[in-house]
C-alpha cells in the first residue's frame, strides 16, 4: 500500500493557478478502490474529502485550487501606514490516501504542504512556472519584488505601494529613502525598520507598505531612523526620492534599488490615484494628472397609469396636474474618463494589468478612504516606441456603487 507522487505544486504557488496532482498507487487492482484526498486549510483547519476515481492507467489526477481560492483575500492598506502583513498568503495541506478491499479499509497517505500567495501566473507562462521569479530570499541571495521597479511619478498626499513575499528570518530588514532636491543634493535618509523580519512564520512574511508620499508623511516615527534631514520629512524642497532595500545594518549600508519617484509639480488638473491589483497579489499605482470628465447614465422603469378619476358623482375626467406614469425604480452610475501624462512603452505594457484587474480603487487623499471603481472598455492598446512616439492612456472608469432615487 504506497501512493507515489509523480507531479504536485512547487512550495510557494499562486494560488489562482491550478494545483495539480498527478499520483498512482500500486493498490489499483484491489477491491471497490478509491484515492481518498483530504485538503486541510492550515489557518482555520477546514478541510474537505475528495474520492477520485482512478483513470484508466490508475492514476489519480487532482486539482486542490477550487478549495484554495475560495479562502483567499487581497491587502490594500488604505491610509494605513509603516509595515503591514498581506493576508493573502496561506498553507495548505494535502493528503492522498487509498481506500479499498472487500471490507474497505482507508490508508493515508502522506502529507504534503505547500504555501500559497494570491497571485496568477498567465496560462502560457504558467507551464514554465518558477517561484524564484517571486520569491524574496536573501539566504541565495534572490532579491526579487511583487511591485514593479520602473520609475514613477508621486505627489503629495497620494499613495504609492510596494509589496515582497518573503521567506525566512533575516529577510528585507529595512527600506532606505532618500529624498533630494532639484540639483541632485541629498535633502534627508532614512531607514524604515521592518518589525516582521525576525520572524520565520510564513503569515509575517507576506509584507506592504506605503511609500508614496502620503505613506511617508504619515509612516509611525517608531518604524524610522533618522539618518540625516528631519522627520517628519519636509517635501518642500524635494524634487525626487529613491526607495531601495537591505539587510545590512551598517550605519551606511549598501543597498539595492527598489525605485525612484519624480515629485509631481502643482498640476493643472486634479490628481486621480488609482491603485488596480497585480497579477502577483500586488497593488500597483497609476496617475491620471490629466483632464478628467465626468458622466452620469440612469436606468430606469416605470408603469403607465389609466388617467380618469371619479370626483363625486357628476364628474369622470383627469387635469393638469394627473399623473399619466408612476416609476418603479430608478437607477444612477456615475462614470469618469481620465488621462495620464506621457507613457513610456514599459508603463504601457504594465498599465494593461490596470485593463484586466479584478479590483480598482481610487485614491483622492488621506482624508477619505478608497471607492472602488472598474475600467469600462474592453480593449487596451498596447503601444509602441516605433508606432507612436508619444501616448498616453485615456481609459473610462465606473463607480461600482449605484444611485437610487424615491418611487
Amino acid at each position: 500500500m504506497a501512493v507515489t507522487i509523480h507531479k504536485q505544486p512547487l512550495a510557494y504557488s499562486p494560488a489562482y493557478n491550478p494545483l495539480v496532482f498527478y499520483a498512482k498507487s500500486n493498490q489499483t487492482a484491489q477491491p471497490n478502490f478509491n484515492y481518498r484526498v483530504i485538503v486541510t486549510d492550515i489557518i482555520t483547519s477546514e478541510f474537505q474529502t475528495y474520492w477520485i476515481d482512478a483513470d484508466p492507467d490508475g492514476f489519480c489526477r487532482f486539482d486542490a485550487s477550487p478549495f484554495a481560492v475560495t479562502r483567499f483575500t487581497h491587502t490594500l492598506p488604505i491610509n494605513t501606514y509603516g509595515w503591514q502583513k498581506d493576508l493573502g498568503t496561506r498553507k495548505l495541506k494535502v493528503n492522498i490516501g487509498e481506500y479499498y478491499g472487500a471490507s474497505p479499509t482507508y490508508y493515508a497517505g502522506t502529507d504534503l504542504e505547500y504555501i500559497l500567495w494570491d497571485g496568477v501566473e498567465d496560462v502560457m507562462d504558467f507551464p514554465t512556472y518558477n517561484f524564484t521569479s517571486y520569491l524574496y530570499d536573501d539566504s541565495t541571495a534572490n532579491y526579487k519584488y511583487l511591485t514593479s521597479q520602473l520609475d514613477g511619478l508621486a505627489y503629495t498626499d497620494r499613495s504609492d505601494y510596494f509589496y515582497a513575499l518573503t521567506k525566512g528570518a533575516g529577510d528585507l530588514k529595512f527600506l532606505i529613502v532618500k529624498t533630494y532636491n532639484s540639483s541632485g543634493v541629498l535633502q534627508g535618509a532614512y531607514k524604515i525598520s521592518n518589525p516582521h523580519e525576525a520572524s520565520t512564520l510564513y503569515i509575517d512574511k507576506y509584507l506592504c507598505i506605503d511609500v508614496g508620499i502620503k505613506g511617508l508623511t504619515n509612516i509611525p516615527s517608531g518604524q524610522v531612523t533618522v539618518m540625516s534631514g528631519v522627520f517628519p520629512i519636509n517635501w518642500s524642497n524635494v524634487a525626487y526620492y529613491e526607495v531601495s532595500e537591505t539587510n545590512s545594518t551598517a550605519t551606511e549600508p549598501a543597498t539595492r534599488s527598489v525605485k525612484k519617484y519624480t515629485v509631481g509639480c502643482s498640476p493643472r488638473f486634479p490628481i486621480y490615484t488609482l491603485h488596480f491589483l497585480r497579477k502577483t497579489g500586488a497593488f500597483e499605482t497609476c496617475h491620471f494628472s490629466k483632464r478628467s470628465d465626468f458622466t452620469s447614465s440612469k436606468v430606469g422603469s416605470s408603469y403607465s397609469v389609466f388617467p380618469y378619476h371619479a370626483d363625486g358623482v357628476s364628474d369622470y375626467s383627469y387635469s393638469r396636474s394627473t399623473q399619466f406614469e408612476k416609476v418603479i425604480s430608478i437607477e444612477e452610475t456615475n462614470r469618469m474618463r481620465l488621462n495620464t501624462d506621457m507613457l513610456t512603452p514599459n508603463q504601457v505594457d504594465l498599465y494593461k494589468e490596470l485593463f484586466t484587474s479584478p479590483l480598482i480603487y481610487l485614491d483622492l487623499g488621506s482624508s477619505r478612504p478608497y471607492e472602488q471603481i472598474k475600467y469600462v472598455a474592453d480593449s487596451y492598446k498596447l503601444n509602441k516606441r516605433w508606432n507612436e512616439k508619444l501616448y498616453n492612456l485615456s481609459a473610462d472608469f465606473e463607480f461600482t456603487a449605484k444611485n437610487y432615487r424615491q418611487r
